[in-house]
């Protein structure tokens, strides 16, 4: 996943977000003190690491949150004096934080999670005030059985609940932090050999049952 994606560059979050987190934080702790980032299925935390020196270089550490969680604990470590960043290894399945966010990131990890749709609903809870919320979305991994059109119709739902959608990069958004209307399914199961998906990696399909609304 993010073992190798760099902060900003060719592979890095940058490219794949369309802006560069800790210029983002930047902002947000120039505006109102304060900022934090969670960064899902982190891989060894690079990115967040080179944000920490951004902002460190910016002089704006002393109120900065960040916070990673993969499933492997394959951490870059986290340099002395840098106690405003925590790597933590748990299962997405079942983990949740016990604060809220200014940015929730998930860069290409969806693809990995059984219930996706669960753990999209439960992340756009965890941003406060105007904060922002983005994970890339590949439709072909979504399945309602016996459905040909499942990606579409599961697309709809997500507009519905406020989730917009960047076609061009594969990526769910979502402001604010005002909870989200429940989306109309029910998690059946996974595939974990689907095969690859857009980015050519491997992937797991995810299997709901859409419930009536």
């Amino acid at each position: 996943m993010n073992r190798e994606r760099n902060l900003s560059g060719a592979n890095s979050y940058e490219a794949d977000l369309g802006l560069d987190p800790s210029e983002f934080l930047i902002k947000i702790l120039q505006r109102q003190g304060e900022a934090s980032w969670l960064d899902l299925c982190c891989g060894t935390g690079r990115a967040l690491l080179q944000a920490a020196g951004a902002i460190e270089r910016a002089g704006l550490k002393s109120r900065i949150q960040l916070l990673g969680v993969d499933l492997v604990p394959m951490f870059d470590p986290i340099p002395t004096g840098l106690s405003w960043i925590r790597l933590v290894s748990a299962s997405l399945e079942r983990w949740k934080p016990e604060e809220k966010f200014d940015l929730v990131t998930c860069v290409h990890g969806l693809h990995y999670v059984g219930d996706k749709l669960g753990l999209l609903q439960r992340a756009s809870r965890w941003t406060r005030g105007d904060g922002l919320l983005m994970m890339h979305v590949d439709y072909r991994n979504l399945r309602i059985p016996d459905n040909q059109r499942s990606g579409a119709q599961i697309g709809r739902d997500l507009h519905r609940a406020g989730f917009e959608y960047l076609p061009g990069r594969h990526l769910r958004i979502r402001k604010g932090s005002t909870s989200c209307s429940a989306l109309p399914y029910r998690y059946l199961g996974a595939d974990d050999k689907a095969g690859p998906n857009y980015t050519g990696q491997p992937a797991i399909d995810s299997y709901y049952e859409r419930l009536k609304i």
